[in-house]
């Protein structure tokens, strides 16, 4: 595994410096040890260190890939499922097996083994059953800053990102009302699709900043305010990256010259990547440092109140479903009769 992995790291540092190579290196393969530490640091500052760190991100852009490439094959569903697996865990066991990469790796297993079971998949249901199998293996995980970070962020996710993109939604006026007359929805014009999409850009960056908050005024004592707003299109160039580095990285056992171009195609990515956050770490109040970190008690304190106030806005959000039935779920655009979204039993869902 780790001669295959060099070989690997070889094809992606083809055509370019081998500082550009590193930062690809480290996107796909998990080398985060040769990042320079001044780089470490700038985008610790910038809030998107986690697109270093090999995470639910990058694991969900490799199932992206391989899911897609098996769909491109004509393979029926199941047989996608039984060849995703060991892919998974093959990119697991080459990335050396990290926290945050572990618990993504469980989580897409048993979300795509839950039909299996007669069981439906629930990702929230995932994460709780990969945090206990995690605890089980690993017990001194429970203190692993990487380790509480990802499923903290998967977390506030779960709990935070739907009513986020709901009122924002509601803020934004993109929301889509059902026609009384039949079971087919309005017409969906572009500029509402596109309010739509940057509603659920900006839910799921807040949820995430949000969740991970207490813990990175915990173990750093700092956090990154202007995260946020680099998190609404850093991840998307991050899939582009990651995508073509997968290519890249098996098209040098065949034809290298095809990595070089790929290679320096990403490496112009990254480039504007690391323009980004040098020029949103110019800003002023980009980092709020404290000049002492909170404790444990502060810290949790802090995580229970967040729990509460992502329970309070769920309930405010059905609230509002309730009353205004014919307001069909934000990611939700399937055809639905009236009496599918009235039901009989006089409740909205």
């Amino acid at each position: 595994m780790v001669d295959f992995r060099n070989r690997l790291a070889e094809h992606l540092a083809l055509g370019v410096s081998e500082a550009e190579a590193v930062l690809t290196q480290t996107m796909v393969l998990g080398t985060r040890a040769r990042l320079p530490y001044q780089l470490r640091q700038r985008y610790a500052d910038a809030g998107i260190i986690h697109i270093f760190a090999i995470s639910g991100l990058h694991v969900g852009i490799i199932a992206g890939l391989v899911v897609w490439l098996l769909a491109w094959s004509g393979l029926r569903l199941r047989m996608r499922i039984l060849v995703l697996c060991p892919v998974l865990v093959g990119y697991l066991l080459l990335t050396g097996v990290p926290p945050s990469a572990t618990r993504a790796c469980l989580m897409a297993l048993m979300y795509c083994f839950a039909p299996t079971f007669l069981r439906r998949a629930d990702g929230a249901s995932a994460l709780f059953a990969t945090a206990m199998v995690v605890l089980i293996v690993e017990p001194g995980w429970i203190a692993n800053a990487g380790a509480l970070l990802s499923f903290c962020a998967m977390g506030g996710l779960f709990l935070f990102t739907k009513p986020f993109t709901y009122f924002l939604n509601r803020l934004f006026r993109s929301t889509l009302h059902r026609s009384l007359l039949g079971d087919i929805p309005l017409v969906r014009p572009w500029h509402v699709a596109l309010r739509q999409h940057l509603a659920l850009l900006i839910g799921l960056s807040t949820a995430a900043w949000i969740a991970v908050l207490p813990l990175c005024l915990y173990f750093f004592g700092r956090v990154s305010l202007i995260g946020i707003l680099l998190n609404l299109f850093i991840p998307s160039l991050t899939v582009i990256v990651v995508w073509t580095a997968c290519l890249s990285a098996f098209a040098g056992f065949v034809l290298p010259i095809a990595s070089e171009v790929m290679n320096r195609f990403n490496a112009f990515l990254l480039s504007v990547i690391d323009t980004l956050a040098q020029k949103a770490l110019e800003l002023p109040g980009a980092v709020y440092e404290l000049e002492h970190a909170p404790g444990v008690t502060v810290a949790l304190l802090m995580g229970a109140g967040l729990i509460v106030f992502g329970m309070w806005l769920g309930v405010q959000e059905r609230r509002c479903r309730r009353q205004d039935p014919l307001d069909p779920e934000t990611f939700d655009f399937l055809p639905r009769s009236v009496d599918a979204v009235r039901p009989s039993n006089g409740l909205p869902f």
